[in-house]
């Protein structure tokens, strides 16, 4: 199937939906309401003009994929995050007749997760809204990547040599630049590690049949029942980790990462968003500010725990391999 062949859909906006996922080497669909789709195949996002739903249609697709996800899209709730896997969408019965089925070009597509982002058609936004990030089977390793990203032999021998030296590292660049599947493939370099895997929306698993993986739980509609981030993070200390992954450092998890780093757990990893390699430290010392630790004390952690980074550029090529600026 090719981007021109939305012109004639699928019958369901589902099924529809799926067809443009397993297109082969698409990335990212961005949706800004039920006219306006936009894809991502290695070449930023292009509009598809073929490609429309009805707005009752595209609130049951969202609705649908965030339930699927355990979590809830309401006026109450009006924005979610879930990460969903094809092989366990296709075997979904009963509300929905035929509903796993529709899913099943994921699986041959070899998309191993899809991670769904929504906001609901309220005082938040005028349209319902998604942007959805595709995840395959095929592009693991971290050879498979160096094709695909055009890496220097150099490059990929540096990042293979931190993986297997259990280099304590952060995995940066702008958002879509590919630092979650690299920090997948780095971590599949040591599968026997115990790895704890702490996310806000689960994306890095699986990683090697030791890995486990935390995810943020939301409150309930009572307010209860909140499991943040930074809590997984210090409980999986308590879980006898060898390394522990943070998937997306963006608070005071910067904090239990960093001590974990300095205190025996070798290997231990996260992604960092940051405009450039020259910016991490920076971008490190704010986010510690911000979790209480200022100062010398922030320049002190940040240069104990971090022996590396790897910054990607928005083309998924590498710009920088080697320890923090």
């Amino acid at each position: 199937m090719q981007l021109s062949d939305l012109s004639q859909p699928p019958t369901t906006a589902l099924a529809k939906l799926v067809g443009l996922l397993a297109l082969p080497n698409l990335t990212d669909v961005a949706c800004n309401g039920p006219n306006l789709w936009f894809a991502d195949v290695g070449l930023g996002l292009r509009w598809l003009p073929n490609l429309s739903v009805s707005c009752a249609e595209l609130l049951a697709v969202a609705r649908t994929l965030i339930d699927l996800g355990d979590r809830h899209l309401d006026i109450a709730n009006p924005i979610a995050d879930v990460s969903l896997r094809p092989s366990e969408l296709a075997a979904v019965s009963g509300s929905g007749a035929g509903l796993g089925a529709v899913f099943e070009p994921l699986i041959s597509a070899g998309v191993e997760r899809i991670r769904v982002h929504a906001v609901l058609e309220s005082a938040v936004s005028a349209s319902t809204l998604l942007s959805i990030r595709v995840h395959r089977s095929d592009v693991l390793s971290l050879d498979g990547l160096a094709a695909l990203g055009d890496w220097a032999p150099s490059q990929l021998e540096s990042i293979r040599t931190l993986a297997r030296n259990r280099t304590n590292l952060l995995v940066t660049g702008p958002a879509g630049s590919g630092k979650t599947t690299l920090l997948r493939a780095i971590l599949l370099e040591q599968p026997a590690l115990r790895t704890i895997v702490v996310e806000d929306t689960a994306e890095l698993l699986p990683c090697g049949p030791a890995a486990v993986g935390l995810q943020v739980r939301e409150p309930n509609q009572d307010g209860a029942g909140h499991l943040p981030l930074r809590e997984l993070t210090r409980q999986a200390l308590r879980m006898r980790p060898d390394r522990i992954v943070v998937g997306e450092v963006r608070g005071g998890e910067v904090l239990d990462l960093l001590n974990a780093m300095s205190t025996g757990h070798s290997g231990s990893a996260g992604t960092l968003h940051a405009n450039s390699a020259q910016a991490v430290r920076r971008r490190l010392a704010t986010l510690l500010h911000g979790a209480g630790v200022h100062g010398q004390s922030a320049d002190e952690l940040i240069r104990e725990a971090v022996e590396a980074a790897v910054h990607l550029r928005p083309d998924r090529s590498i710009e920088f391999v080697g320890e923090l600026p």
